[in-house]
């Protein structure tokens, strides 16, 4: 089992994003041109160049609104399906120690396997590289035994960062003391994929689906079909874009590929 994790408490979020600050910071990233879409989420959805984002989901309360926030990134699982589903030896791979999935995007053809086969569209496609790009977990910070720049940033301890089994019993003890205010609070991703978990999980106020997340996150059926079938076509000289195609056609519908390869997933 790897070592590291993440632990996200929406309890204790403020919506300051100085995660997505910190996170634009350590990896050099541009910023996304936004427009006022009546939330004060600033992007629907996370970007080939916004790696954590914190989702607004404003309620009605008493009078005023209440707040639900998530600062959402990728879930570094650890049976992970974008692993299995990429075709480029080395393109996109896992720490066996430190747990994270890594991709590099050197060696990435923009195939979108890893697109279609991840249950939360985390990884985005960017058209200029033709690659894909998400949370790297700070690899270059984890391997020299520091925090993650989200964690780090954090200033209400929202993003919680060490040893992955202390994290994880933390969690659990944090998750049952917060159901005497949220009745409804639940860890979401450790139990994840037949108990393989994720190494990113999070403390969740409501229900997985009030945040637009699967209940049960399960890897695309198309991912099969790709092991199967697919992927010993590339043997007999098939192009991978070719049969990129036919898998998020399978998966996604005709439309969605070319005019949802950016930006799509859960909001």
């Amino acid at each position: 089992m790897p070592k590291l994790a993440m632990f996200v408490d929406v309890t204790k979020c403020v919506g300051c994003r100085a995660c997505t600050v910190a996170c634009k910071q350590w990896n050099k990233l541009p910023m996304d041109k936004t427009h006022f879409t009546g939330s004060y989420q600033n992007l629907p959805d996370l970007t080939p160049t916004t790696y954590r984002l914190v989702t607004f989901k404003e309620e009605p309360f008493g009078g005023s609104v209440s707040w639900h926030l998530l600062s959402h990134s990728c879930f570094h699982c650890n049976d992970a399906p974008c692993v299995k589903a990429c075709p480029v030896p080395g393109a996109m791979t896992q720490s066996a120690d430190k747990g994270y999935v890594a991709i590099d995007r050197k060696k990435c053809i923009g195939c979108k396997y890893c697109v279609t086969a991840c249950p939360w569209g985390i990884p985005k496609y960017e058209s200029k590289s033709e690659t894909v790009a998400k949370c790297t977990f700070c690899a270059e910070r984890v391997e020299n035994n520091l925090t993650t720049a989200c964690a780090k940033s954090c200033p209400t301890g929202a993003i919680g960062f060490g040893d992955r089994d202390g994290l994880l019993a933390a969690a659990k003890k944090r998750a049952e003391a917060s159901k005497k205010t949220f009745p409804k609070a639940q860890l979401y991703g450790p139990g994840a994929y037949g108990g393989k978990g994720t190494n990113v999980f999070y403390l969740l106020k409501e229900e997985p689906s009030f945040y637009g997340l699967p209940p049960e996150p399960t890897a695309s059926a198309a991912l099969g079909f790709w092991k199967d079938v697919l992927r010993p076509l590339t043997g007999w000289g098939i192009g991978a874009t070719v049969i990129g195609a036919l898998i998020h056609y399978l998966a996604k519908g005709p439309a969605d590929y070319e005019e949802k390869g950016e930006g799509h997933g859960h909001s």
